[in-house]
């Protein structure tokens, strides 16, 4: 509102002093700083703001956020949530230039100002920085750190106000410009030129790197810095020692700039005759760069070198002529000790399946045998031995080394089960004693940790298309199937384990995985066969163990099926009509069940919303649905009317339903929903369910005058099938039914039970 304000031409202090009077909250002060800021404007009203020595710090560390790209840390996509008003908000305010300005900027137009008075005052206060140090808290007076920390940024600052440092000077190539530059009355203590200058190199660093990454990315040199200017600088920063061990975060940015912009090199080529020896030179130093001793496995560093190198190899696999020994480094580096280069590596062996299938096939041969751990041996002490399992990785990638000089293809290794038993242990029950089965997992597993992060990257698609690889996948993707039904739903498992939780296994992020292996091998398959081979082994598992399968299948294969596919196919219709069939068999959907259409949990309402086609609200790279072109709905309306029909009665079945049709609008065929709706009205007063306190009323409304305006006028049926949607409405008691049937496109008609009557 106070840049639209701005805009509008309203003064800056006329806006400043309604946003910030009657307020405590300095958080305003940020308000107005950005108001002051976009104007460049220095007056009485701002001179608080621009003197305020704690907003110099916070708004400097406010700056640098806003110069970095967006990121989210929690994965909590809150930005890409925000719709309507909110969004358009966000959109106008990244464009506005206060964003990449801070309140120091300020300094020069207060130092310069025509105002003698306003000038001193000013500079006055500025002089006084190092009088009046900014402490957060009380105790950080006893910090002597603290303390010269501030006085130094203070005595730099001091001298801000006085326009006798400011030197006025003539643009060269803009004539009616000028250039102010700020020369400091006292030089600089060495200690903060030490610190300055190195803060530059890393600021330099830090600048390459982003580039070289985002170059890499594009594919192409971006403009922002000259390759020539890039290498020069790297190779500047180059030390012997540098890639002995990843480095910590303070050097991360020096040793990622050098291996990024080598692996550009590679990719994209140098400058000078020598740049391209010199680049793999730097590479094959990261191959042999040590992790630091402590450092967990799977911690996230998008800037690891061994990144920049997995990347180089894959591009030169890509050539028609190839350095000698690539595809076994990239083998080799497939068991690096950090997580991320590792499944970097398998995907890029991986996608090299158009290039050479044997590498691609060797590549999921050695994921194979490292998805099957060895269990670690602990001793007395707590000393965990992981020799056996060390050894099978070693084993193992001179499976594959060997498999892959010989160009063999062999089926992919077989999977342990997924439980064993154990011996009985004795319990007493009824004053008896009995021996009880004891089930646990094998010393020898299926590592499901390690298989999710990489059977993502496998060419589902171009195996299932090939005679030599289908049959050996799909017997791989069977035994998959039968360990992950048998972890969701033992057969040894009794109605006492079943009703003690002692079923259960939580798989994490491994049934979304596996959902997505056979979403994505459906379109290359009979639907029957996707269906009692992939699917039935967890539709039918009891106590709906494998409800999350069914769940995520149902989302991938929307999103890759329906929302992005060219055509929807019969066989996807039929796939999402078995995933529905599961939904509706669930006890909840009962009408006469205790607490009917009371759905809770994860799977159910992911299920319903993809069944629905509303689980991606905005794509716009999609083909249907989620782009907002809702054009094909009528070949998914079978679904969606039998959903409605069956179980609209319920309430999250008829939000979602609701979601639906607000989205689609007036593209939604008015005969289904007037049908759809009736129907679920009916089915409400048949059932134990309620929509007490909801607003499925009032949105049924709202849907039957949207659909009402859009087809005006309406013919007979259409409009005495409507009525009877609003004479259920009314009779929830919504009012805004009542009035809708006393509009144009309903007075002339007499619905099968008019209201009137009903009185």
């Amino acid at each position: 509102w106070a840049h639209q304000e701005l805009d509008a031409g309203r003064p800056v202090d006329e806006i400043i002093r309604e946003v910030v009077e009657g307020h405590e909250c300095w958080a305003v002060i940020g308000i107005a700083a950005s108001v002051a800021l976009e104007a460049m404007h220095a007056s009485d009203t701002v001179l608080p703001v621009a003197t305020c020595q704690r907003l110099w710090h916070v708004d400097f560390a406010r700056m640098i956020q806003e110069s970095q790209p967006e990121i989210d840390p929690f994965g909590l996509n809150v930005n890409q949530r925000l719709s309507g008003d909110k969004a358009a908000a966000l959109s106008y305010l990244k464009e506005r230039k206060s964003r990449f300005r801070e309140v120091r900027n300020l300094a020069a137009v207060f130092a310069l100002h025509a105002d003698d008075d306003l000038r001193e005052r000013f500079k006055s206060t500025l002089a006084a920085f190092p009088d009046e140090l900014p402490y957060s808290f009380e105790e950080e007076r006893a910090s002597e750190d603290r303390t010269q920390s501030l006085l130094e940024s203070a005595r730099i600052w001091a001298g801000w106000g006085d326009a006798e440092n400011y030197k006025i000077r003539d643009h060269l190539e803009e004539p009616a410009a000028k250039i102010i530059e700020y020369q400091a009355p006292e030089a600089l203590l060495e200690t903060v030129q030490d610190r300055l200058a190195t803060n530059t190199l890393g600021l330099q660093d830090h600048s390459v790197m982003v580039w070289a990454t985002k170059s890499l990315e594009a594919g192409a040199i971006q403009p922002s810095i000259n390759l020539a200017t890039a290498l020069a600088h790297v190779r500047s920063r180059e030390t012997a020692g540098l890639f002995d061990a990843v480095a910590e975060a303070e050097f991360v940015a020096q040793q990622s700039a050098i291996s990024a912009t080598a692996a550009l090199v590679v990719r994209l080529g140098g400058v000078g005759k020598d740049d391209t020896d010199w680049a793999w030179n730097v590479l094959n130093r990261v191959e042999t760069m040590a992790e630091p001793e402590g450092l967990w496995a799977g911690s996230n560093n998008p800037w690891h070198p061994g990144l920049h190198l997995v990347g180089a190899l894959c591009h030169d696999l890509r050539q028609e002529t190839l350095r000698n020994g690539c595809a076994e480094r990239l083998l080799r580096l497939a068991l690096h000790p950090h997580d991320q280069v590792a499944a970097s590596a398998f995907a890029a062996l991986l996608s090299l399946h158009d290039r050479d299938h044997c590498l691609a096939w060797a590549a999921a041969g050695l994921a194979s045998d490292l998805f099957i751990t060895h269990a670690a041996e602990i001793d007395d002490a707590g000393t965990r031995d992981t020799s056996e399992n060390e050894a099978a990785r070693d084993t193992a990638l001179n499976t594959a080394l060997t498999r892959y000089a010989s160009r063999q293809i062999e089926p992919l290794t077989a999977l342990p089960p997924a439980w064993v038993q154990a011996p009985p242990r004795h319990r007493f029950r009824t004053g008896r004693r009995h021996e009880e089965p004891v089930w646990r997992e094998p010393d020898v597993y299926f590592n499901y940790h390690i298989a999710e992060r990489i059977v993502r990257a496998f060419p589902v698609e171009a195996w299932c298309t090939s005679t030599e690889f289908r049959p050996l996948f799909l017997s791989y993707l069977d035994q998959l199937t039968v360990w992950t039904a048998s972890k969701l739903a033992p057969d040894w498992c009794d109605e006492d384990d079943r009703r003690h939780g002692r079923d259960s296994a939580y798989l994490y992020h491994w049934p979304m995985q596996f959902a997505d292996l056979i979403a994505r091998s459906a379109p290359c398959l009979p639907s029957d066969t996707v269906i009692n081979r992939y699917l039935k082994p967890f539709s039918e598992a009891p106590n709906d163990a494998g409800l999350a399968i069914i769940a995520d299948f149902a989302e991938t294969t929307t999103c890759r099926h329906v929302y992005d596919a060219e055509t929807v196919s019969d066989g996807t219709i039929e796939l999402l009509v078995h995933c529905l069939d599961r939904l509706l068999s669930d006890r909840v959907f009962d009408p006469q069940s205790y607490r009917a259409g009371e759905v809770h949990g994860f799977e159910l309402p992911r299920l319903i919303k993809s069944l629905f086609f509303v689980s991606v609200a905005i794509a716009s790279g999609a083909t249907r649905f989620a782009n907002g072109d809702w054009t094909d709905l009528p070949r998914v309306m079978p679904l969606i009317n039998k959903l409605v029909r069956r179980a609209g009665w319920a309430p999250l079945v008829m939000d979602t339903f609701l979601t639906l049709c607000e989205r689609a609008g007036a593209a939604y065929p008015i005969d289904a929903f007037a049908d759809q709706a009736a129907t679920a009205l009916r089915a409400l007063e048949e059932s134990r369910a309620s929509w007490t306190g909801l607003m499925h009323p009032a949105r049924l409304a709202s849907m039957v005058q949207t659909l009402a305006d859009a087809n005006y006028p309406l013919t007979t049926d259409q409009s005495r099938r409507l009525l009877i949607v609003l004479d259920g409405l009314i009779d929830l008691g919504d009012r805004r039914s009542a009035a809708l049937e006393q509009s144009e496109a309903f007075r002339n008609t007499q619905s099968s039970r008019s209201h009137s009557e009903n009185r």
